[in-house]
């Protein structure tokens, strides 16, 4: 499992204007891929997909599937994206309401044993 790093911060550096290119072409996009010597992540989709939805997400971690949440969530975000934090956060939370109501059946069984 990665660290939780904290959310990153957006980057809006302009890294060149090149007055040369100007009307060279009508097209409003440029795509350049930057990424020389960097292997392209498997997996990963354009949008995420349904299963990290809030309403989705509830009823995965309710068939205690965050195992497989988080191996998807691995591959579909960086690990300091919001998207990534907001679902560790929601794992986190549903795991420790597990704690307590294990802590609590404890206690009711112990209580019953006691009194009996």
């Amino acid at each position: 499992m990665p660290p939780v790093l904290p959310e990153r911060k957006p980057i809006d550096d302009v890294l060149s204007e090149d007055q040369i290119l100007e009307g060279m072409d009508t097209a409003k996009y440029v795509f350049t891929d930057i990424s020389f010597n960097i292997p392209h992540r498997v997996g990963r989709k354009l949008t995420a997909p349904l299963i990290f939805k809030e309403e989705n997400l509830k009823m995965v971690f309710s068939q205690d599937r965050h195992e497989d949440v988080l191996d998807l969530c691995l591959v579909q975000f960086e690990p300091d994206s919001s998207d990534f934090i907001r679902i560790y956060a929601q794992k986190e939370s549903q795991r420790s309401g597990y704690i307590e109501l294990a802590l609590q059946a404890h206690e009711q069984t112990a209580a019953k044993s006691a009194s009996a």
